[in-house]
């Protein structure tokens, strides 16, 4: 009877020990996707930037074409 105690014991014991990885592995697993959606985010932001920077790059590029266009055909006129 001892022993089965003990082997109880002992199995309850290795229970609570599994448990407790198990519950650091979610923790870290919680904490990997996380990270994996912060760095995610980084790069749609950092490429929703580039975006806006090339079509305001573009933009002022046209306007100072227009404005290069618009003072030859003064000079000429």
């Amino acid at each position: 009877m001892a022993d089965l105690q003990q082997m109880l014991t002992t199995n309850g014991e290795k229970l609570a020990a599994a448990q407790k990885i198990q519950a650091g592995m979610l923790r870290k697993e919680r904490e990997l996707d996380d990270a994996r959606r912060e760095v995610e985010l980084t790069v749609e932001t950092k490429v929703a930037f580039a975006a806006v920077r090339d079509k305001a790059k573009l933009d002022v590029e046209d306007s100072f074409k227009a404005e290069v266009a618009e003072s030859s055909c003064h000079l000429r006129g």
